[in-house]
């Protein structure tokens, strides 16, 4: 079957383009459980808009085709018809055009005999599919005359029927002045696009999830569907087997797409490539951005669909679709080329995590380009002295080292340092997590409430320089069992002011939900938040995990309860040592 017909196509029953020829059928059918027939012809009902904007594509392109809202069938092979579950209006409202036209044009009526109302079938096959009856209906002045001795012609649907026929009527005459050429431009180049459900699906439960918009055709099902047409009739051979070679290419087709959108809509795919986003749709952007496709249009005009409808040969297109996704995943799991893409996509403010920079990675055509540019981007990002950063003014760049460090890092094989990693940075769980900077000793030590320990009050004192060094007015703040909102923020201001407190040595990476629960804590609580991660078999950064550990070299070891200003200093030389150092 096609997934796109021109409204000539759309009511055709005897040639192969034909929609009802090609699945065997030669009519539509709108069921009872359909509501009326309610599309209004006021100055700004459905009719008139429908009909403004096929003038409006007439008269700026009428060469190009103008697709309207796809309708939904289901086969009925037994009665031979094609069930209308969502699209009704928009047909019955085609077939009153064209029986308009085909009058005022004096020719053959497309649609006579193809669409059955099951409610309103002898008034519909009467009057629009009658040329008479028809010319009776447009010509009645107004609707009281018209039901005046036909009172079961009072309805509401058949009412409407009636309003849309005379604005047709008048329009046809009036605004295009009874222009053949925009007839032959709706029956050419106006398609509609056609959504076939399966024959043992429940038609009333299809109709209620489109019509609650549960279940709506999305831009990926048009595109699949469009590929599958296309794409296998262009495989045709027309001297044998055509019909079964079709088929099976459409097959084949078929279980390709469905492979590559299970592998494009994993979290850990569509999270590294596609920033969480609907992963198969994203991947597609992608094809077409590299083809040129800049994304423009409302999404419910189906931009990306049309861009791909545009396209001359639709099995290059597709064969870029593959060629995309192998490449893809051939980057996902090669170590070397994950750790490099995914660090200069997640670094914090990254101006790298988007598709166009995922396309210019595709451009790049050897292996060693491709390393070579990642690793460029990669050495902008941490380049400068790492002892002048500080939290606040640095951030990004403080991010990007710390998330370098947990990366790139050396690992140790049979006693010896190795520079080829054999771990794999869990980049989903980063992102999740939202793993982000936090000071290793607080700056608010008693925020979320905390209470200062005498423990806690001597790391204070420490990390300020002593008692010693402290005036009277902090040290009786200190010294108190509690102390109010405006006190605190003196010895805030204290902590928060202390240069080596912002550096680089007194940061590491924490998850989102352990900032919040670490709050304010001190080294000590918030070690045990990490072990508690640890044991739980939650992911954790290997620099991370080597701080609450002290397991970093130059820093004591003998008290893994304090983190102090000495550690922070051996910490800041540790990094600043390290940062050069570190192998892929």
């Amino acid at each position: 079957m096609e997934l796109i017909y021109s409204v000539k196509h759309i009511f055709d029953d005897s040639t192969q383009q034909g929609c009802l020829s090609q699945y065997n059928v030669i009519k539509f059918h709108i069921p009872a459980y359909q509501r009326g027939y309610k599309w209004s012809s006021n100055t700004n009902g459905a009719v008139t808009i429908l009909l403004n904007d096929l003038w409006e594509a007439f008269n700026k392109s009428p060469d190009k085709e103008y697709y309207l809202q796809y309708i939904t069938v289901k086969q009925n092979t037994k009665e031979k018809y094609l069930e209308l579950i969502d699209g009704q209006q928009r047909i019955t409202t085609l077939s009153i055009l064209l029986s308009v036209c085909a009058q005022l044009f004096n020719t053959e009526n497309l649609t006579k005999n193809k669409l059955h109302y099951a409610v309103r079938s002898s008034f519909f096959n009467d009057f629009f599919f009658n040329n008479t009856n028809l010319n009776q209906l447009i010509n009645t002045k107004d609707w009281s005359s018209f039901i005046s001795d036909e009172e079961e012609y009072n309805k509401q649907d058949i009412f409407h029927f009636y309003e849309a026929a005379k604005k047709v009527n008048s329009f046809i005459k009036g605004e295009t002045k009874n222009s053949n050429d925009f007839y032959n431009f709706i029956l050419n180049n106006v398609k509609v696009i056609v959504n076939a459900v399966e024959e043992h699906i429940e038609s009333e439960t299809v109709f209620k999830n489109l019509n609650s918009n549960k279940v709506p055709l999305t831009e990926v099902e048009l595109i699949k569907g469009l590929f599958i047409t296309r794409v296998g009739r262009s495989y045709k051979n027309t001297n044998s087997k055509s019909f079964i070679e079709i088929t099976e290419t459409r097959a084949r087709i078929g279980q390709q797409w469905d492979e590559i959108t299970n592998w494009a809509n994993t979290p850990e795919i569509s999270s590294f490539y596609f920033n969480g986003k609907t992963g198969m749709h994203q991947l597609l952007s992608l094809v077409a951005i590299c083809k040129g496709y800049k994304t423009k249009g409302n999404k419910a005009d189906f931009p990306l669909f049309n861009f791909f409808l545009n396209e001359g040969d639709f099995v290059v297109v597709f064969d870029n679709l593959l060629y995309t996704y192998r490449i893809l995943t051939d980057w996902f799991y090669n170590n070397n080329k994950y750790h490099l893409i995914g660090f200069v996509r997640f670094v914090k403010n990254s101006k790298c995590n988007t598709l166009v920079f995922l396309s210019e990675l595709l451009k790049l055509q050897t292996k060693p380009e491709l390393v070579n540019h990642l690793k460029e981007k990669r050495a902008k990002l941490i380049e400068g002295d790492v002892k002048l950063l500080r939290y606040g003014d640095d951030d990004d760049k403080i991010h990007a080292i710390l998330l370098y460090l947990n990366i790139f890092h050396k690992e140790l094989k049979e006693g010896k340092e190795s520079n080829q990693s054999t771990f794999r940075y869990d980049f989903c769980a980063f992102i999740k997590e939202k793993w982000t900077l936090e000071h290793i000793f607080p700056q608010s030590p008693e925020g979320k409430k905390a209470v200062l320990t005498e423990n806690n009050k001597k790391e204070i004192y420490e990390i300020l320089g002593g008692r010693e060094t402290l005036d009277l007015e902090i040290l009786e703040i200190l010294a108190k069992d509690k102390r109010d909102e405006s006190e605190k923020e003196k010895y805030y201001k204290l902590l928060q002011s202390a240069d080596y407190l912002n550096s680089i040595g007194n940061m590491c990476l924490l998850t989102g939900s352990d900032n919040s629960s670490n709050g304010c804590m001190f080294f000590k609580e918030k070690r045990v938040n990490m072990l508690k991660r640890i044991q739980k078999g939650s992911f954790v950064p290997k620099h991370t995990f080597d701080v609450f550990s002290k397991m970093i070299s130059g820093i004591e070891k003998h008290d893994i309860e304090t983190w102090n200003k000495e550690d922070i200093k051996k910490h800041l030389i540790w990094i600043s040592t390290n940062i050069n150092e570190v192998a892929l």
